[in-house]
């Protein structure tokens, strides 16, 4: 990321748990969930989580922005389809 964003970006960047936490889950979902494209982020809030500080480098420090994602998306947005799964059913 250094060479990316300079010295310090790293502030501004998760730690790879959050991606482990996010697989977790998506292997936990059934059979008929497969095709979908998914955000960690998105995902594990339709689960619940709430406190992403834990997967934070730097907490309190605001994310560079994703280079693979549309300023405009909404990470804040859950769906109301828990996909046969208990809103709780991923966190740790």
């Amino acid at each position: 990321m250094d060479m990316l964003g300079g010295s310090g970006v790293e502030k501004q960047c998760r730690k790879t748990d959050i991606i482990a936490d996010a697989a977790y889950c998506i292997l936990t979902k059934p059979k008929s969930f497969t095709g979908n494209f998914i955000i960690d982020e998105v995902l594990l809030r339709e689960e619940g989580v709430k406190d992403f500080d834990v997967y934070a480098i730097a907490p309190g420090h605001p994310l560079i922005p994703d280079f693979f994602l549309d300023a405009e998306t909404d990470l804040t947005a859950t769906k109301s389809e828990s996909h046969g799964r208990a809103s709780s059913a991923c966190t740790s």
